[in-house]
């Protein structure tokens, strides 16, 4: 039998560390984790947000005697902006991070008019400093420099689960459980 070719196989081995709250993370339950343009790892915990640098955990979690700390232990969604500016969606708002005082200033669901029944759960960066923001029953633009906000009218718009797809500075895609609107702005 003669040997024509021969390729060889090497398995690589892989170090495989975990990580739990004793190490530094705010809750063992993670949610969703994102990474940044600056390449820190950020985790959604349960029970706070959580950054990664490559060696150490900085564990954010609500602090009342802070005024830069996050307003809520509960984060749904990270969003970093074209300016590199990173946004949390949270249950009682909105939050940007502050990498010069390493916390968070805060833009509350109160501040945006928003019934006590009435929560964020979708957003999405639109155009310069104006963000969409989604609750079970309406939609709206946010200018977080102004804090003004502009409703958007949708029809027979009542769903819990709404995903946002951004085509252009003008035109969106919003998809619902059960529609699909397309929205020139």
């Amino acid at each position: 039998m003669a040997l024509v070719g021969s390729s060889y196989l090497s398995a690589q081995k892989f170090q495989i560390r975990q990580f739990r709250a004793e190490q530094g993370l705010s809750s063992n339950r993670i949610i969703n984790t994102q990474t940044d343009s600056s390449g820190f790892l950020w985790i959604q915990a349960h029970y706070g947000l959580n950054r990664w640098d490559g060696n150490h955990f900085s564990a954010y979690t609500v602090d009342p005697n802070d005024t830069y700390s996050i307003s809520s232990n509960f984060i749904i969604k990270m969003i970093e902006t074209p300016r590199k500016e990173l946004w949390f969606l949270h249950s009682n708002g909105l939050c940007k991070f502050r990498k010069d005082v390493n916390g968070f200033d805060q833009i509350n669901t109160k501040d945006l008019g928003l019934s006590e029944n009435e929560f964020l759960n979708n957003f999405m960066h639109w155009r310069s400093n104006e963000f969409v923001l989604a609750t079970s029953r309406r939609m709206f633009v946010l200018d977080v420099r102004s804090n003004k906000i502009t409703y958007l009218k949708l029809h027979a718009f009542n769903d819990p689960s709404v995903s946002f797809v951004r085509t252009d500075s003008v035109t969106m895609i919003v998809s619902t459980n059960s529609k699909l609107f397309i929205y020139n702005l």
